[in-house]
């Protein structure tokens, strides 16, 4: 008599932007490898026959090669699978891209990730470097309020993502240091994070809840950086996927946890702004002392009442901190404790608001009030140091005269090539290009007839 053997082949529908994984134990490292090894190789049909898997475990499985490997972009989050007597022979991934689109991505994907490690100043600790890129993706990226971008490359791509999108690149880029990262996941709030190895004990950051909804210009929070799971379970659930435990609370009640900018990292230590002031933090302790204070005020647009608070960001530049007045970018020497100005706001229609520096450029908002409501650009600078210049002043000498109009005109015309500093000089109007009004202004500025402010 022959027997019949019956093969079902069902549908799994992942849905990335609410993770549900709960790793196991139950596969081996062999099964792990030979799913992430077929998906690198684009392998149609991965088999599982070998390991024995339920239907469950291979979802888990999944999730988990997809949730901590970044470079998987290109893999959907749908999958079917063959299954005789229960057990899982075999696995067909989703691929939503192949060939020379495929090929053309992983390029952008790893020149993005190269470029932005790039910025990471020379020396740091490891817990320094998870804090630089902490900031560096709250400051550039948003939340993506539709739900659509879920994966590392989407989030380089598009400039903002969903919590798996956080996730991910937040761990491809501690993996260009070598810093051990795993995504955890909580089907009580559908969301996910990472949990970071540093020092040899593993810490929770979540980069999406520290990223201002709706996005903030200039801002990175760190209320759930380096949290155990005690701290984080407070509004996170207590019910995580992913291995291990946080265990260490060492970091939990550290002062940092209040600091609403970018951290800065020159002449081998760490900055903040707390308060009014620029401070050193000892990141051992989350100590701070205040080296300068900014006295500057933030006056109410078109009054003479002030906003209480200091509306400063932070950067770094070389053995420089960059930060901000109502009305100048400047640089602090960290060595001789001394104050250098880098650009001076000549625009009279807002103050300047949450600088932050990354790759030799300072940016920074133009706006009449500190939630940014109104605001009349985005500005960004290449920093000089040792002098500082006005708008309209094109060939910084000093002053504004009749070359500097003329640069401006042969600029719009074609016929000569500004410097990326000359450019943002000549760009009077604020338009983000040199054209005619531009030319026109300093012109008459020149003449007498019109002030650049």
């Amino acid at each position: 008599m022959k027997k019949t053997i019956s093969v079902l082949t069902v549908l799994v529908l992942l849905i990335a932007v609410f993770p549900s994984a709960i790793y196991s134990d139950a596969y081996s490292d062999a099964a792990y490898s030979a799913v992430l090894n077929g998906l690198k190789q684009g392998l149609p049909e991965i088999s599982l026959s070998a390991y024995g898997l339920t239907q469950p475990e291979v979802k888990a499985l999944f999730e988990e090669v997809l949730y901590n490997n970044p470079e998987l972009f290109y893999i959907g989050t749908s999958f079917s699978m063959s299954i005789v007597s229960s057990k899982v022979t075999a696995l067909m991934p989703q691929y939503t891209m192949s060939g020379t689109e495929l090929a053309a991505a992983k390029v952008y994907f790893n020149s993005e990730i190269d470029r932005i490690a790039a910025y990471v100043p020379v020396g740091l600790s490891d817990i320094q470097t998870a804090l630089f890129l902490h900031d560096y993706i709250c400051v550039n990226y948003e939340y993506d309020n539709s739900l659509v971008s879920s994966n590392a490359y989407s989030m380089l791509k598009e400039g903002k993502g969903v919590c798996m999108a956080y996730t991910l690149l937040y761990d491809a880029l501690l993996s260009e240091f070598g810093i051990e990262s795993q995504a955890v996941t909580s089907t009580e709030i559908n969301h996910m994070w990472n949990r970071v190895k540093l020092g040899g004990k593993w810490y929770n950051i979540d980069v999406t809840m520290d990223d201002p909804v709706a996005d903030r210009f200039g801002r990175a929070n760190h209320t759930y950086f380096l949290l155990s799971d005690t701290a984080i379970s407070s509004d996170h659930g207590s019910s995580y996927g992913g291995f291990g435990t946080a265990t260490d609370t060492g970091y939990d009640t550290f002062s940092w946890h209040g600091v609403s900018a970018p951290f800065a990292f020159a002449g081998g230590k760490t900055y903040c702004i707390s308060g009014a002031s620029i401070c050193t933090v000892d990141i051992s302790s989350g100590i701070t002392a205040a080296v300068y204070h900014i006295t500057d005020k933030w006056y109410v647009w078109g009054s003479n009442s002030y906003y209480t608070g200091c509306y400063s960001g932070l950067g770094s530049y070389g053995k420089y901190v960059i930060f901000n007045t109502a009305d100048r970018i400047y640089a602090f020497d960290t060595s001789s404790h001394t104050v250098t100005e880098v650009y001076g706001n000549g625009y009279g229609d807002g103050y300047i608001y949450y600088c932050f520096a990354y790759g030799g450029n300072v940016s920074f908002a133009v706006a009449q009030n500190p939630s940014l409501s109104v605001t009349k650009r985005i500005c960004s600078v290449p920093i000089t140091l040792g002098s500082s210049y006005r708008l309209g002043d094109v060939n910084m000498n000093g002053s504004i005269e009749a070359a500097d109009y003329l640069m401006t005109k042969r600029a719009f015309l074609g016929s000569f090539v500004l410097s990326a500093k000359q450019t943002f000089l000549a760009d009077v109007n604020g338009n983000g290009i040199v054209d005619a009004t531009d030319y026109l202004m300093i012109k008459r500025h020149f003449l007498g007839t019109y002030t650049i402010k």
